[in-house]
């Protein structure tokens, strides 16, 4: 299913926030960051900050690729 870049935007807006907001190190979550965890899917990563800052990065990583495609 193809997605429309505002939409691919404002899931790569979501996840920079994550990286902006959240340290998988610490793992001191405020109730936002909490949230868009959830709702990305991205809660099984928790339990290893390295996979989880991998994965975020390559979620990243696709979103503007995907987004880069679409606007040329």
């Amino acid at each position: 299913m193809a997605q429309s870049v505002e939409k691919l935007q404002e899931y790569k807006a979501k996840l920079d926030f994550i990286c902006q907001n959240y340290d998988p190190f610490n793992q001191k979550e405020d109730l936002e960051v909490e949230k868009l965890i959830q709702e990305l899917q991205l809660q099984d990563f928790l339990n290893d900050p390295f996979e989880f800052t991998n994965h975020l990065l390559q979620l990243l990583d696709k979103t503007q690729s995907q987004i880069k495609r679409r606007l040329q």
